[in-house]
């Protein structure tokens, strides 16, 4: 995921939120911010991400999208055979 801020002063940090709940800060001051997750079986379900930008005046700036997550591992199991 990847978000671009723009702004009249230097983006201090950039917080990526899965569910209200932190899941990473990335301090680069330069676009765009980045942040990789690997989505598994435990993250089936509706969720809200938010990205939070802070500047060195300190105000916040955030943005928000709702995602829905449906990940179906079936491992097909393969029996060696005698030759």
């Amino acid at each position: 995921m990847a978000r671009e801020y723009r702004d009249n002063v230097t983006i201090q940090r950039v917080e990526f939120l899965k569910d209200d709940v932190l899941q990473a800060t990335d301090f680069q001051t330069t676009n765009p911010h980045v942040f990789t997750w690997k989505f598994t079986s435990v993250d089936n379900g509706q969720h809200i991400w938010t990205v939070r930008a802070f500047d060195t005046a300190s105000p916040q700036l955030s943005s928000q999208a709702s995602i829905s997550v449906n990940i179906n591992f079936d491992p097909t199991i393969i029996s060696p055979t005698s030759c």
